[in-house]
């Protein structure tokens, strides 16, 4: 069951109901090729158990939540805060959608919406992603939201062969204050 939690215009943020999303997540895990690349999941082979496990432990992380759909309850994807900095106020975001809802400006609203939570509702001083470089769709969407190049980690990533940088990407508060006018 889904819960209202943060409401878009299109979407909302619930808890995660990770029991009936298991079957979902370990077909992404193993068969969507985009989420199991960019999100590090390729070289990992998923069974339901391994991802029940994987959820639980994510639903009892910092803030994990599902991407509802508003019009049909509809469950496409995950976004959560973690690795949590205590003395510097801040962590990092993951996020992936399913499929066939990407490229719909989803994956932006859920962004900003939990930005919006982090900032004014947890007090977060900076929100962080780690991205491979290779992930020209996911820079380009994380640039227009106003996040800023940290750094990198230089071959950071290995994949089938090559290595990869992986880019740091961050907003701090006070510029997402800025760039929404709130």
């Amino acid at each position: 069951m889904y819960y209202k939690k943060i409401v878009g215009e299109d979407i909302y943020l619930s808890p995660m109901d990770y029991k009936n999303e298991v079957d979902v997540v370990t077909r992404w895990l193993n068969e969507d090729y985009d989420i199991a690349y960019n999100n590090s999941f390729y070289q990992t082979i998923f069974t339901n158990e391994k991802v029940f496990k994987l959820l639980e432990d994510w639903s009892n992380g910092d803030c994990a939540l599902s991407i509802v759909t508003k019009d049909n309850d509809a469950f496409i994807g995950h976004i959560s805060l973690f690795h949590y900095r205590k003395i510097e106020n801040g962590a990092t975001l993951g996020i992936y959608i399913d499929e066939a809802y990407r490229g719909k400006g989803y994956g932006k609203q859920a962004i900003t919406l939990l930005l919006e939570y982090a900032f004014k509702t947890l007090n977060y001083n900076f929100i962080r992603i780690e991205v491979f470089a290779y992930n020209k769709k996911a820079l380009a969407l994380y640039r227009s939201l106003g996040f800023q190049d940290a750094g990198s980690y230089r071959r950071g990533k290995y994949h089938q062969g090559n290595y990869y940088d992986t880019m740091v990407l961050d907003i701090l508060k006070e510029e997402f204050l800025k760039e929404t006018n709130k």
